[in-house]
């Protein structure tokens, strides 16, 4: 048994010289000797006294006694990640290694961190982050900004069209980044209201990447009369809070009437006083949309001489209908006479009109009425 002893203090005394040969300085032989396990150095005379001459601070040195976080305040934005350092140190600040370093976080629901110490910005908000070592612990302030967010301006159109008319309306959205990071990969899908594609609605985004505007461009050319409405919804990977649509609604309504007057002009002619009126039936029709009724008539005379020489009538107050129209020159002198034949509708934004020249002729003389 004493062999054994021997044998094992002689191995250990050789430990002791290996240590002793590495360690670049008293105090860093005396912490290599403390880290050997308790049931080792007992009955090792050699490292027994080494120990026993080690100053009671290098025996301390192995508690930790700082923790601290580098660095102090960590700023992430929502759905990207940050590292941080743990720091440990003994009672006379001297760096310490090679421990278990505990993670936490306040909150996981804003920031998690991961037993490496990365952090990941879950939601907008402000944690700490704790890292314990040995019971003792330091912390950090996590701050998570907003990730990247759609942002449009505005968020509802509304517009309004003649039905059958080509005219194209356009409306420019404006496209931002609501929160920090870049906000790239931006794409637009149209939807109608059933869910189906919108053939009147077109939306082009002029970039892939905020900031930049999204064009939304429309005909009622192939639109009935009513209302219509679609949803443009711009999407991006990025984007931490999902696609963001912008709702339209087309009130499609139906065009005016437009009075239309076949022919549109008259030119007859008449001897002086003739007592044969000349006559012409004039068409009249609706050239526009909805209904052309409560039509009405009236003369307006354009050469500021003679009046009462012309008249019209209508056969209906609807279209399509006709107009019978008269001029005499039974009161007239010979000359030329001009007026102008309205046809009014509160259906119809403008008047039809009819354009009269009337030519009375002299007689020859010996020529009757």
């Amino acid at each position: 048994m004493a062999r054994g002893s021997r044998t094992m203090g002689f191995g250990f005394e050789r430990l002791l010289v290996a240590i002793s040969r590495s360690a670049s300085s008293e105090a860093a032989v005396c912490r290599a000797a403390v880290s050997l396990p308790a049931v080792l150095l007992a009955g090792v005379l050699p490292i027994v006294l080494l120990l026993a001459s080690c100053e009671d601070d290098t025996l301390n040195v192995l508690q930790v006694a700082e923790v601290s976080i580098s660095p102090a305040e960590l700023s992430v934005v929502q759905g990207s990640s940050g590292g941080l350092t743990v720091n440990l140190r003994d009672a006379a600040g001297r760096p310490l290694s090679g421990r278990t370093v505990e993670w936490s976080s306040a909150d996981p629901s804003i920031a998690e961190v991961s037993g490496n110490g990365v952090v990941e910005g879950r939601a907008p908000g402000t944690t700490l982050v704790r890292a314990a070592a040995e019971g003792v612990e330091g912390t950090a302030d996590v701050i998570v900004l907003p990730g990247p967010s759609i942002q449009l301006s505005p968020t509802s159109v509304q517009w309004q069209g003649l039905s059958g008319h080509d005219e194209m309306l356009e409306t420019e959205v404006q496209v931002s980044n609501g929160g920090e990071g870049a906000l790239g990969g931006l794409e637009v899908d149209v939807e109608g209201a059933d869910g189906a594609e919108s053939e009147w609605l077109q939306a082009v985004l002029r970039s892939t990447s905020a900031p930049t505007v999204l064009a939304l461009r429309g005909s009622a050319a192939e639109l009935e009369p009513g209302d219509y409405t679609a949803t443009a919804t711009v999407r991006s990977p990025a984007a931490v809070d999902g696609p963001t649509p912008v709702h339209l609604r087309f009130e499609v309504q139906v065009p005016p009437a437009i009075i239309a007057l076949d022919p549109a002009s008259w030119s007859p002619s008449a001897p002086e006083r003739s007592l044969t009126p000349a006559t012409q039936t004039v068409s009249i029709r609706n050239d526009g949309g909805g209904e052309l009724d409560e039509m009405t008539v009236d003369i307006e005379y354009t050469d500021g001489g003679a009046t009462g020489w012309l008249s019209a009538e209508l056969q209906s107050g609807t279209a399509p209908t006709e107009m019978d129209v008269v001029a005499s020159a039974r009161q007239l002198d010979p000359g030329e006479y001009t007026a102008r034949v309205r046809v009014n509708s509160p259906a119809a934004d403008e008047p039809g009109e009819l354009r009269v020249t009337f030519t009375v002729q002299a007689r020859t003389q010996g020529e009757g009425p």
